[in-house]
């Protein structure tokens, strides 16, 4: 038995995907400076009894500077449609699909956004999701937008 375990352990284990062979994963990590776009999206409209899901735009360019992995901080700059532009430090992570930042934005919202290691087909635009996980007046107001990315430095 111990020995059917070992097995299948080794046989997960050199199936997993390693970062090294993924050459804009490996861009990413040495990326000081991204700066991604969001329009296309959807929010959750809770106002019922039962949850909608309606189509959305968010309009939204983010900078991440400052970008140190070792550390797993960097910092955004949010520039939003509605004209609520915000500086803030965010924690960032390196996941096997790219890169992901999370921040707490004011009261105790949150700005998820993965930055992943694929291309938008036929372009060098970097695919990216933005979640926020927010309530104004103790009402629910989740979204998810999605757009694209470009390493400037």
């Amino acid at each position: 038995m111990k020995k059917i375990l070992l097995l299948l352990f080794l046989s997960v284990l050199m199936s997993t995907p390693t970062f090294g062979g993924d050459e804009l994963l490996e861009k990413l990590m040495s990326a000081k400076t991204l700066k991604c776009e969001f329009g296309a999206g959807a929010y959750a409209d809770w106002q019922q009894s039962s949850v909608k899901v309606k189509k959305d735009r968010f309009n939204a360019t983010f900078i991440f500077e400052s970008i140190d992995l070792e550390a797993g901080t960097a910092r955004v700059v949010a520039y939003e449609d509605d004209g609520s532009d915000s500086v803030s430090e965010t924690t960032v992570f390196v996941t096997d699909c790219g890169l992901t930042f999370i921040g707490m934005r004011a009261f105790g919202n949150l700005s998820i956004t993965t930055i992943f290691s694929a291309y938008a087909k036929d372009t060098k635009d970097i695919i990216a999701v933005n979640s926020r996980h927010t309530a104004f007046a103790r009402q629910a107001q989740p979204s998810q937008y999605h757009g694209t990315c470009k390493i400037l430095e």
